[in-house]
């Protein structure tokens, strides 16, 4: 009737190479959409990073009018670019609206904000309002940047009949994929 013989250690042995076979598939899936899940989150991090930036200097361009562009060399891993605008500030009208774009480094990670900086304003107190527009965001830890040059300003020579700023921000990350910000405006005459 039954068979009482139990089981044999060939067989064991059999079924864990098989259960060990389909482990090792197993694993080595996961270990693929890992790396799919990371690279993607990196690629939209940055692309996030750079969409927020490029928003905010192209709104304040394109409603402010764009004055003047002057590049803020900084020490210890920092960089800044101050942006003059034509419009002047709702809370000191003899004073045109600055605004900072910097990149830093801070224990260990890396920063860019953009923001009303009171260390480049002659009346350095700022409303709330003011306040509300900045923007501080820390890069993902895969942020590869070029130390040397954070930021870089291209403008068009003083000959020419129309006048323009290009600023760009050298972003990659460690695969080398290149998620640079670069904003453009024309300058005021």
């Amino acid at each position: 009737m039954f068979n009482k013989r139990g089981v044999t250690i060939i067989e064991i042995i059999v079924s864990l190479g098989l259960i060990s076979i389909v482990l090792i598939f197993l694993i080595n899936l996961f270990l693929q959409f890992r790396g799919t899940y990371i690279q993607s989150k990196t690629e939209a991090d940055f692309g996030s990073i750079s969409a927020t930036y490029i928003k905010a200097i192209g709104d304040d361009i394109e409603n402010y009018g764009l004055k003047s562009v002057e590049y803020k060399s900084g020490v210890n891993n920092h960089a800044s670019v101050i942006l003059t605008f034509d419009a002047y500030r709702p809370t000191k009208l003899s004073e045109h609206i600055k605004k900072v774009l910097k990149v830093y480094e801070l224990s260990g990670d890396y920063y860019i904000s953009y923001t009303y900086d009171t260390s480049v304003m002659e009346d350095k107190s700022t409303t709330s309002a003011e306040r509300l527009t900045n923007i501080v965001r820390v890069l993902p830890k895969t942020a590869v940047l070029n130390t040397d040059d954070f930021i870089a300003i291209e403008q068009t020579p003083a000959n020419s009949s129309v006048k323009a700023a290009k600023i760009s921000l050298f972003l990659m990350n460690n695969d080398g994929n290149v998620y640079d910000i670069n904003v453009s405006g024309l300058l005021s005459q």
